[in-house]
């Protein structure tokens, strides 16, 4: 049974904006390459941190809200754990 999240992707401010556009649509196909995720909205948007993430003031955070399986979860982070331009990831589940 598929289940509504939405995962939300920090990314360093040291990218340019094509390599933002790019990581974002990197990102929507790893999300729909798992268990036939669905996408229903995306979200791209710069922010000034609260405290500093690995020594950076401000980054983009991009947030999407998708439909799919509870094990879409584990392959996703599985896929970009060893991404460095990726300071933060969250991923919640929505009733």
């Amino acid at each position: 049974m598929d289940r509504n999240y939405e995962a939300i992707f920090v990314i360093s401010s040291k990218l340019s904006e094509n390599e933002i556009k790019d990581i974002t649509e990197e990102l929507k196909k790893i999300i729909e390459s798992k268990n036939n995720a669905k996408i229903l909205e995306t979200l791209v948007e710069p922010r000034q941190f609260a405290y500093p993430i690995n020594k950076e003031t401000k980054g983009t955070f991009i947030t999407y809200k998708f439909q799919g399986p509870p094990e879409t979860i584990s392959n996703i982070k599985g896929e970009i754990k060893h991404r460095e331009e990726i300071l933060r990831t969250t991923f919640v589940k929505k009733e």
